[in-house]
């Protein structure tokens, strides 16, 4: 911001010095060295001149600063769109803990070999839904200053952490030789679930601060 002023007032005294050296020449090169009538009309048509460029300087910092402000708030809104709901991360877990839990009722390893009954179509579901955050996050970084970049502690990483973080433990617990049981899987599963909800619930909070701090 300090260098936008900065350029913005090497351009005004510019402008002065333009004009300044206008009515210098201008009243060196009167017929009897008077300032007459068309001499004033001149100056002040070099005023207007350098009126309008400031103004017109004015209102393209003005946009500017409007586009940049636009352009922040909509990639911040568009991000927070994604982070009202856990519904994807949660169904992958819900449905990789009811296929672990089909491997402890029968201590059948072919649940387990068998591609066809582990829960693919959710766990796709919720890295496309990871991969909306992740454009959404990276397009918000283009419009922010790295400042402003900097002010937020949580990111989309924080998510897919606690994410992968459930699903070691619920591996952990289904192999596992003394809490190897659906209750502890169970455990494991809401536990996951918890902590993913707070990872999103912390992105969300960040936003909407930033999005009053830039509004106010």
């Amino acid at each position: 911001m300090s260098d936008e002023v900065s350029s913005f007032w090497l351009m005004v005294f510019y402008c002065l010095l333009i004009f300044a050296a206008g009515s210098v020449f201008g009243f060196i090169f009167t017929i009897d060295g008077q300032v007459g009538f068309l001499a004033v009309l001149g100056a002040l048509a070099s005023i207007a001149t350098v009126g309008a460029a400031i103004v017109a300087v004015i209102a393209l910092r003005g946009w500017k600063s409007q586009f940049n402000f636009q352009k922040k708030y909509d990639s911040v809104i568009h991000l927070r769109t994604f982070l009202y709901s856990t519904a994807e991360s949660r169904a992958f877990l819900t449905a990789l803990r009811d296929h672990l839990a089909s491997y402890l009722r029968s201590s059948d390893t072919d649940i387990l070999s068998d591609p066809d009954n582990y829960p693919f179509e959710f766990e796709e579901k919720w890295l496309s839904h990871f991969s909306d955050i992740n454009r959404a996050w990276d397009t918000m970084n283009v419009f922010l200053t790295d400042e402003e970049f900097r002010e937020f502690k949580f990111a989309p990483d924080h998510i897919a952490v606690a994410v992968n973080n459930a699903k070691d433990k619920m591996i952990e617990v289904t192999f596992s030789e003394t809490k190897n049981s659906i209750l502890h899987l169970h455990e494991a599963t809401n536990l996951g679930v918890n902590e993913i909800s707070q990872a999103y619930k912390g992105l969300e909070l960040q936003t909407r601060e930033f999005l009053k701090v830039i509004s106010s």
